[in-house]
């Protein structure tokens, strides 16, 4: 498929196609899951990503790591959504590496404080995507991943925009 990208020999145009598909079916899935008020939309975003994880999609499993902690298409799952969280940031998502590392600084999602634990998912390697910490953190406030905290929210952002 599209990992031969390197390679000498460019993908065939039923392989990009079948990308391209997969793609798209993944954005209407996160869509239905996260951005729907129809329950049936987002039990099947659920569905859908859930067996994207189950393929092995770490950016899926710390998609579904989210719903659990929300409660979307799914019941509210604290302990899950953890686990799923260090599924994925293990396999190098650098997005749930960045909500642990914050997660375990501010002791939020039931962690307990560790400025240990924050500082080795901060570092840990790999990471998948170029990500600035701060930009994330301040997202993950905006979409109410962690509590309302006005004043790490404000700081986070302004270091986001700054960079």
């Amino acid at each position: 498929m599209l990992q031969n990208a390197n390679a000498l020999e460019l993908p065939s145009d039923k392989d990009m196609e079948d990308y391209l598909l997969k793609k798209q079916m993944h954005i209407e899935a996160s869509q239905k899951l996260f951005q729907s008020d129809k329950e049936e939309d987002q039990r099947e975003g659920f569905r859908y990503l859930l067996q994207e994880s189950k393929e092995g999609s770490a950016y899926s499993t710390g998609k579904i790591g989210w719903a659990y902690q929300m409660g979307l298409g799914t019941p509210k799952n604290l302990d899950k959504a953890r686990s799923l969280y260090i599924s994925a940031a293990n396999s190098g998502m650098t997005y749930w590496q960045h909500l642990l590392a914050h997660a375990y600084k501010e002791g939020y999602l039931g962690f307990d404080k560790s400025e240990q634990k924050s500082e080795y998912w901060l570092n840990f390697q790999p990471k998948v995507h170029i990500a600035e910490y701060s930009c994330w953190v301040a997202s993950y406030y905006e979409m109410g991943v962690f509590p309302e905290n006005s004043s790490i929210y404000l700081s986070n952002k302004k270091l986001c925009d700054e960079s």
